[in-house]
């Protein structure tokens, strides 16, 4: 797909009338202190393939080369708040293929050893082609979350829902993803302050009212492209910070 689309740098013309994501000032204090005193912090990722980073430029070895997104998050941190101990510890353990019941089932040995500061949880894509419910969906983020904790008492948590697949693509579109990223809304509020959701699910939703499916994926079933890739990151990191 990479081969097939145009890169283009574009100004942006008028005002933006989608959606805005917003960092809520009582969420994740503790990750966000040690932002401010300048500490290293360290990220972990659990996903499946997007989270990956599958059809970024960078992992096919395509021009542009740009990196997967969880890459730019943490490029993101150490360019906005640079820590004095060394650059973000990135601690990324998703694989292809996978709904948010593997995460559940791999978290402690996943993490047991790496004590993060900040889990981004980033299923849902097979959550939602899979037929999962969306209670089932929210206890198995409320499970990753626990098994975090108990790892580390401090850890804090961004929840992401997913990018919406190509509409004509069969078996993906099954509209679960809207009722999965309202459940997760939902957790996030129930967990008080440690836990904030990156909602791109409806991102996606208003920026398919502005350009094609094809202009945004990566495989044109259900991966990113760079630009979209860019967009789970830039949600991400104005929820994060």
């Amino acid at each position: 797909m990479h081969r097939l689309q145009y890169a283009v740098s574009y100004k942006h013309g008028g005002s933006w009338l989608g959606p805005v994501p917003r960092a809520a000032e009582e969420k994740l204090p503790k990750f966000r202190a040690k932002l401010r005193a300048g500490k290293q912090v360290r990220v972990a990722f659990t996903g499946d393939s997007i989270t990956t980073g599958a059809n970024s430029s960078a992992v096919v070895n395509a021009p542009p080369y740009l990196p997967m997104w969880p890459d730019m998050v943490t490029d993101f941190i150490d360019d906005s708040c640079p820590a004095k101990e060394g650059k973000t510890v990135n601690i990324n353990r998703s694989r292809g293929g996978v709904c948010s019941d593997w995460g559940v089932e791999t978290a402690r040995e996943s993490f047991g050893k790496e004590s993060p500061d900040l889990c981004v949880i980033a299923y849902g894509m097979n959550d939602a082609s899979g037929r999962y419910t969306s209670l089932f969906v929210k206890e198995n983020y409320r499970k990753i979350a626990e098994i975090l904790l108990d790892i580390n008492p401090d850890c804090e948590f961004i929840f992401v829902s997913t990018t919406l697949p190509n509409p004509i693509a069969a078996g993906f579109t099954t509209g679960l993803h809207f009722e999965h990223e309202a459940l997760l809304a939902e957790l996030a509020g129930e967990m008080g302050d440690i836990a904030a959701l990156a909602p791109v699910t409806n991102m996606h939703r208003y920026l398919l009212t502005r350009k094609r499916f094809a202009d945004m994926t990566g495989n044109n079933i259900n991966h990113p492209n760079d630009w979209l890739a860019r967009v789970y990151a830039q949600v991400i990191c104005t929820v994060m910070i």
